[in-house]
Parts: C-alpha cells; structure tokens; sequence
C-alpha cells in the first residue's frame, strides 16, 4: 500500500478554498471521444476514422486553461482517475501539511491546505499488456531497480488518420497526482503513444492491417537512452528542467507536471497510419495520472490552397458493397467539413463518387473517385461424351474448382471430370478473392451400365452395412473384377473381397471408413455401378 505522511493540526474548523486556471467540461459532446478527436485534437492536414474508446466515460473530457498555466488554452484530457476534480483544489477542508519528499529523502516542501482534493479515482478497470512493457522498461533505464507488478484502470483512445505530409505531430503535457512521493517506486503511472503504419516498426501491439507493429512516440526529448515518460523519468532529480511541482494547484489539482512536449514521427503522405493514446495506474488503482492534449495540435500541416484526394478500397467481389474511400486533405485550415452527398464512404458499391470539402474559413474543393470491381464470374458446364468440363471467365484468376452430386456430394476439384454414375452435376468455383459462383446443373444419364446377365443376376446384401455385406452373381461362370471408389473418385486400395462360393463374394468394411462408395464389377467388357454405404 501506498504511505501517505499527515501531520494534522486542528485549531479551529475553517473554510479554505482554492482556484486554479484549469477548467474541465464533460457535458454534452464533450464527453464524446470521436467529438473530441475529430473537434478538438485533429489540426490541419489529417483525416480520421475508425474511432475506438476503452475506459469509463468519466475519463475523459473537455479542458479550457485561461491563463494556459498548463502550458495551452484548450484541449481535452485522458485520465486514470475521474476528470471532473482535475480543475479544483480547495474545498471546504481542516488545515494539515502534507510533506512532499525528493527522490533523495528530502523534504522539498509542507505546504499547509495542498491537497483540498485529492485525485484518487478507483474503476475496477483493466490494465493493458503494452503500457505494463513501457513502465517495466523504465528501472534499468534509470539505473533503478523497482519493478510494476500490474496495470490498472486504463483508458486508451485509438483512431486511424492519414496525414497530407510527411511529418505528424501533436502536443501534450504529463501530470500526476503520483509526484513526488512515488517516484522510482513500483507505483509507476504508466501513459505511451503508440503509432503504427506504412514505414513504422516498433515492439508493441498494432491492429489488424498494420503488421509492421507500433512504436511509442511519447518519450523524454533528447534522451539517450530513449526514455518514456512516467514520474521516474521526469521529476526534480532526472530531467528536472522539463519538471513543474503545482505545490498550490495552480495549474490544475495534479503534484506536479511537465512541460508541453511535442509528438512527433515521420510518415508517407496519403497513406493511412494508426495511433493508440492509453494511460494507465502502475501496480494499484489509487493515485490518478492524466494526459492533457492541445487542441488542434494533431497536425501533418501542408501550407497552401485547399486540396482533396483519397484513398479508395475496390470491391472484392462482384455486385458487393464494400468498397471505401478515405480522404487526404492539405492546406486550408482545419476544422474540414466533408459532405459525402449522400453515402457512407465505409459501403461502397462500385461507381463514381464526388466528395465536397470546405474549411473553417469557407475555402472548398471537391474530389471525384471511383471504386472498381470485378467482372461477374461466368462459368461454361457442359457434358462432352462421358466427360464433364467446365470454363470460367470473369472475377479474380487463380480459380479452385468442386463438382458435386446431387447438390451435395462433392466428387472431384478439377475443371475436366468423367463421372461414373448417372445424376445431377454442378461445379462451384471460387476465384482469388474467395468469390463463389455455382454452375446450371447438367443431368447425367447415359453412363451405361451393361447389358449382359451381369446387371440382372446380382445381389448385394445388407446395404448399408457396418462389418461386412454379401455380393451375389448367379452366373458364376463369368470372370469378375471389383473395384471400389469414394465419391471424389479415387480408388480405395487393398479391398478385401473373399468368394464364399461359386457365386458368391464377401467385402469386408476393415479399415475402410463410413461413407458413401462405388462399387464397379466388371466382366467381359462389361460393368456394372452401385452405390454401397459403409457405417
């Protein structure tokens, strides 16, 4: 458990209230994540989508800062803990000092009435296993030796975005409750950027489609090693320039803060890139940390007139509606308002489009795309003599093939098949893209079965049979062949077949497994096929 030293000095109940310049708003779209995305952090130059939120919704709001003591006017706030105290600091409390130690031991300060509230908010929420790696990283960084058993009460916001430049990046700033009597403890408060995409490789977690991984973007200016940022790594002893302690909540209920720093990683303009913004507590749920973002900030600023293209996603499948298009917006000034005309740019059948972008200022420009598909797959079944074949024209090349009897039968995946019993054929076929088309059926009915006094003499009994089945021929001076197939035609090796008597055979099941086969019993040219069923 955390150890919190409390000196208490009653000399009479009073009323002390503090204010400070951060001001949090939670009502209305400002306890929205994809508002305070797409309204508040996206700049010039960036598109997003694909919005996601984990947390509690109290762990996230609007911020205003008047006399930016934070170190901006406005943005929004992630936190482990409830966002809405973040902005007081004094309320109707007795007057006690709470000493606050250096990393060293030293008392650095007993200022009276500092905590009048306390930021400790307790979710019961899940920790993530990348930030639990990031806080873990940090002891043999710092020539520490404490380690994080756990992370709690996470709260990540994830999004996709394209950049219209080669370089995106976007400011913040790290406060914590946790200052400075935790520091290089294993209540290590835990937050990472975590940016994935087209020419990025990292060691941590990266959604479906971004398989390069991620890499973590929130780190110590010019720290060698690469430090990220926690409250071990930016305090009054290590990078102490970049360190702010908010004794007297000045700025906003947190101990302590640092200075704005800036996000920042190289990119491919017009390609899309994925980020995960997530903080977490270390080893316990008490003690809330927050990360405070500038708005409009989330920038891959391209200076110049307004411009529009896109990055579009073609049909797989023929007469599919899943074609996308994602916009890549420079120059103008952010916010964009985008106006699709009418249809959902993530349910696109195939078709030219045109998109309208205007921004804050009125400037507008337009984007005419086109989404693609491919032809309808055609298929030419047709039975030639005792053959049937099949042709294909049409969806993505690479085809795989399956003829079926009866509808349900499957009896052979190549394009040419000679069936040996009559029925109802169809062929399915699947191309590349995993597209499926099945053919009109074809009514087999000249595979002949004899005409000598082989086809009229035989029994076979029990069928279906589970051990063994009988096999009668009356005329038992004709010379007999059995053979046996499954239904996708290959012969079934080492049959037993004992004759029992001149006229009579047994097949026994052995190792032959239950199913559907074809019997063939051929003599003098002449042959005869059934069906025997094996349970």
């Amino acid at each position: 458990m955390k150890k919190i030293f409390y000196i208490l000095i009653i000399f009479s109940f009073f009323s002390i209230t503090a204010y400070n310049q951060v001001s949090i708003n939670t009502s209305g779209n400002f306890s929205s994540p994809t508002f305070l995305i797409d309204n508040v952090l996206i700049g010039n130059g960036v598109t997003t989508s694909n919005h996601s939120f984990v947390g509690n919704s109290s762990q996230i709001g609007y911020f205003t800062d008047s006399l930016n003591k934070i170190g901006f006017s406005e943005g929004f706030i992630l936190s482990t803990g409830g966002v809405d105290s973040i902005g007081n600091t004094g309320v109707d409390t007795l007057p006690w000092w709470n000493y606050i130690f250096d990393s060293l031991g030293n008392i650095i300060d007993s200022t009276p009435v500092i905590e009048g509230t306390f930021l400790s908010s307790s979710f019961g929420g899940n920790g993530d296993q990348d930030l639990l790696t990031i806080a873990n990283s940090v002891p043999g960084l710092i020539n520490q030796t404490f380690s994080v058993s756990s992370t709690q009460d996470a709260v990540i916001l994830e999004f996709d975005f394209v950049p219209s430049s080669d370089t995106v990046k976007f400011n913040y700033v790290f406060a914590s409750e946790e200052y400075l009597d935790f520091v290089n403890s294993s209540y290590n408060d835990v937050f990472a950027f975590l940016i994935s995409g087209p020419g990025i490789s990292g060691p941590y977690a990266s959604p479906p489609g971004f398989p390069g991984g991620a890499k973590n973007i929130a780190i110590v200016p010019s720290s060698n090693p690469t430090l990220p940022i926690t409250i071990s790594t930016v305090n009054d002893t290590i990078n102490s320039q970049y360190y702010n302690h908010d004794t007297l909540g000045l700025a906003s209920a947190f101990n302590g803060y640092t200075d704005v720093f800036t996000a920042k990683s190289a990119v491919i303009p017009c390609n899309v890139y994925h980020i995960k913004l997530a903080i977490a507590d270390g080893t316990d749920d008490s003690y809330d940390s927050g990360v405070f973002f500038e708005a409009g900030s989330f920038d891959a600023t391209e200076p110049g007139a307004l411009n529009v293209s896109s990055i579009t996603t073609d049909i797989q499948c023929y007469g599919d509606t899943n074609g996308t298009s994602i916009l890549c917006i420079s120059g103008g000034v952010a916010p964009y308002s985008i106006n699709w005309n009418g249809v959902n740019p993530n349910n696109l059948a195939a078709g030219t489009y045109n998109v309208d972008v205007t921004d804050i200022q009125g400037s507008s420009g337009g984007h005419i795309f086109t989404i693609l598909e491919p032809s309808q797959i055609s298929i030419n079944a047709s039975l030639n003599g005792n053959q049937l074949e099949a042709s294909v024209v049409g969806g993505t090349p690479g085809y795989l093939f399956e003829w079926f009897l009866n509808g349900s039968i499957p009896v052979s995946n190549t394009a040419f098949f000679t069936p040996n019993q009559n029925g109802i054929y169809t062929i399915q076929v699947t191309d590349n893209n995993g597209c499926i088309a099945v053919s009109d059926p074809i009514n087999v009915t000249n595979i002949s079965t004899g005409n000598n006094s082989i086809n009229s003499n035989i029994e076979i009994y029990p069928n279906p049979f589970s051990d063994f089945t009988n096999i009668i021929i009356n005329n038992h001076d004709l010379e007999i062949d059995f053979s046996l197939y499954d239904q996708t035609g290959k012969k079934i090796k080492n049959i037993e077949i004992t004759r029992n008597h001149n006229n009579s055979f047994i097949l026994n099941k052995n190792n032959i497994e239950s199913g559907i086969y074809i019997l063939i019993i051929e003599s003098q040219g002449y042959s005869k096929r059934t069906n025997i069923f094996i349970y």
